[in-house]
């Protein structure tokens, strides 16, 4: 029954919540922009009337703050773990592979999963019950909507793959749901940071500024010295996002300069008669060899 309704979707038109999908993805960075100024004028409307800061008040704030570290380790844990080029980051979606492990045998769609802890930790800071729920509604659907999407483009790269990994992976997330058996796969936190570091510095603002508002810090409710470190902190945090930054940069010249030096080296080399046959046949074992590894990486059997 599964099977037969995702042929019939593979062959069928794409519905208009699929076509919004590709134009919420296509703009997903600029169209949550309208609920977060609501969040935030939500929280300072709400810490204004706040004159003194008590235990209770204090420990309502952590519970936002570990929904961001919810998130954002969710995020990490992902991106740290998946092969390069697996995810869209442009305006199109993008899958060199389709990636079944890690966090993925899990549920099908963990990056979005982090992506929505993340507003319900923004929308909390309000402690307004409207704010939260609207916040919730809104991302929700925008969120689902673009896994419609990107789950038609699975389905026409990899339909026999993605309907088997379909079967046996929730969409998101099933109480009653078995893992599968899938090979470990090891973490990079470098890699992670350096993938993702954009988010994660804006991760980092939002929550810092949240905060801010949240505990009166910018209306100088716990004093000047409060304040000023408070400033420094977001300081320091700009200094290691630009500096993680350039390091990315660095590291992606250096690729694109050494494929330009071996781009050179085999037009010259081609150019004698006698080396072009024997690295053709060496450039054809080496792809084979990594389609086999990357089926091994992804499915854990190089012949499936």
């Amino acid at each position: 029954m599964y099977h037969s309704e995702t042929k019939m979707r593979q062959l069928s038109r794409p519905t208009y919540s699929e076509t919004i999908g590709h134009w919420l993805f296509r703009y997903r960075s600029y169209v949550p922009v309208p609920l977060g100024a609501l969040v935030t004028l939500s929280t300072w409307n709400f810490s204004e009337s706040v004159t003194r800061l008590d235990f209770w008040y204090i420990l309502l704030s952590v519970w936002p703050i570990s929904l961001f570290i919810l998130a954002e380790a969710i995020r990490l844990n992902v991106v740290g773990r998946a092969p390069a080029q697996t995810s869209g980051r442009g305006r199109k979606f993008e899958a060199k592979m389709l990636v079944t492990v890690g966090p993925y045998s899990y549920t099908r769609n963990p990056l979005y999963i982090g992506n929505m802890l993340f507003w319900v930790g923004a929308a909390s800071f309000s402690q307004n019950i409207w704010v939260l729920l609207v916040t919730i509604v809104v991302i929700a659907v925008q969120y689902h909507l673009i896994v419609l999407a990107e789950e038609r483009y699975l389905l026409g790269k990899y339909p026999k793959k993605y309907v088997k990994y379909c079967r046996e992976t929730p969409r998101y997330f099933s109480l009653g749901a078995r893992r599968r058996k899938v090979p470990a796969t090891s973490f990079d936190c470098k890699t992670g940071i350096i993938r993702d570091h954009d988010t994660i510095f804006l991760s980092v603002l939002a929550c810092w500024g949240l905060i801010g508002i949240n505990l009166g810090i910018f209306r100088g409710l716990l004093g000047p010295a409060v304040s000023m470190a408070w400033y420094s902190v977001i300081l320091v945090a700009a200094v290691v996002w630009i500096v993680v930054k350039l390091i990315k940069h660095r590291m992606i010249s250096l690729v694109r300069q050494r494929a330009r030096r071996e781009a050179m080296y085999i037009e010259f080399v081609t150019s004698i008669p006698f080396f072009e046959c024997r690295i053709q046949h060496t450039f054809k074992n080496r792809a084979s060899e990594a389609n086999d590894r990357a089926r091994a990486n992804t499915y854990g059997d190089p012949k499936s």
